[in-house]
């Protein structure tokens, strides 16, 4: 898993829409 950049969940998660269903989500948060 590559460095999250400093985002809000809910925005990561908008582009991550198809990864968060591959992938769990990171614990970055």
């Amino acid at each position: 898993m590559y460095a999250v950049p400093q985002t809000p969940p809910h925005d990561m998660f908008g582009q991550w829409g198809h990864a968060a269903v591959a992938r769990p989500p990171p614990t970055s948060f």
